[in-house]
């Protein structure tokens, strides 16, 4: 009996002299470079202003696009590194790039006014996300010394064109926007310096003005049509990443 207390007691003393680290097991320290691919959720509404440059008559299109839809698949490289904080808790600090492989089907609604006349009726068009940048910083808790939850957030910026089908003509524009990021996920450890990851992200872009020009022809010639859009799209993003953290000295 003596000898299993004082066992037990040496176990006990050993583990206050040298706590086990919730990360101990796996390196989470660090640079680390890592790919993703993904999907998303495109939450739009674009709003399309349309005059003609004609000095005979006026000439004014408004145009109004509702969607909610899956716009294909991304792909992207990220970098960043990581500090852990004591024993349950990691810092770091991540940037990356990204590019859209899908376009987003739009159909809306449209109404024009001109010289002697009103009309109303449908229109369809599509809206691209061609690249998107993003620097971020991240917040984890080790659930397990080989998994981490974490919160993210940072900011996004982005190059939209949309491609609008008017009639006989096609009138398109692209832009760069910014959107505050945020989200969340889960890092799994494979091996010390293999992860995967798994992660949910919100961009949301707000009041993004996109200017473009056409050209159209009519019965006094051809004119030139000066247009304008604003959009507002939420992106809710699904990623898979696999990452590799460098060895530590």
């Amino acid at each position: 009996m003596c000898k299993s207390v004082s066992r037990i007691m040496v176990a006990v003393t050993a583990l206050m002299t040298h706590p086990c680290s919730a990360h101990a097991e796996y390196n989470w320290s660090g640079l680390y470079f890592g790919s993703q691919v993904g999907t998303a959720i495109w939450d739009a509404h674009l709003t399309t202003d349309y005059h003609l440059d004609n000095p005979y008559y006026f000439y004014r299109e408004r145009n109004n696009f509702d969607a909610l839809d899956f716009a294909g698949l991304s792909i992207g490289g990220f970098g960043g590194i990581n500090s852990t904080l004591g024993n349950s808790f990691l810092v770091g600090i991540q940037a990356g790039a990204s590019s859209s492989l899908g376009q987003l089907e739009i159909d809306g609604q449209t109404a024009a006014a001109g010289s002697g006349f009103n009309a109303s009726g449908t229109v369809e068009g599509k809206l691209s996300r061609n690249w998107a940048a993003e620097i971020t910083a991240r917040l984890g808790h080790f659930i397990s010394p080989s998994l981490l939850a974490f919160a993210v957030f940072g900011i996004e910026v982005a190059e939209f064109e949309i491609e609008h089908v008017n009639g006989a003509s096609v009138d398109e524009g692209s832009t760069v926007g910014t959107a505050l990021l945020t989200g969340a996920g889960l890092e799994f450890a494979i091996t010390d310096q293999w992860r995967a990851q798994l992660e949910y992200r919100l961009a949301a872009h707000k009041n993004v003005s996109i200017d473009s020009a056409t050209s159209r022809r009519d019965n006094t010639g051809t004119t030139f049509v000066s247009s304008s859009a604003n959009l507002d799209i939420n992106l809710h993003q699904m990623r898979l990443g696999v990452v590799y953290q460098l060895p530590s000295r």
